[in-house]
């Protein structure tokens, strides 16, 4: 019975944390170029997509965030956010699954 107490702590550190990285993903958001990108593959729920930066360059990226069943399609019009510096190693596919996964 003495050892309860934890699980409140742990919940809250849990929720801290979560916050934190919503809080570093908007942070980095702000900071990226966002544009309109194609899904041109889908290899074991892992999306690529193909989008062109803003002055035209194409550009190739395959997210790390997968799913199983797979979320995306080929075909499928998404929303990319691109560091403008490194667009093909900085990128992020928006979605309401990995905003709040983060």
């Amino acid at each position: 019975m003495k050892v309860l107490w934890i699980f409140p702590i742990i919940g809250a550190l849990g929720l801290i944390g979560a916050a934190a990285l919503q809080v570093v993903r908007i942070s980095d958001e702000t900071r990226m170029v966002a544009t309109t990108a194609q899904v041109i593959d889908v290899i074991d729920g892992c999306p690529t997509v193909e989008f062109s930066t803003a002055s035209g360059q194409p550009f190739e990226y395959r997210s790390r965030t997968c799913s199983k069943p797979p979320s995306l399609r080929r075909g499928d019009e998404v929303t990319l956010y691109y560091a403008a510096e490194i667009p093909t190693t900085r990128a992020s596919i928006a979605s309401s699954v990995t905003g709040w996964a983060a």
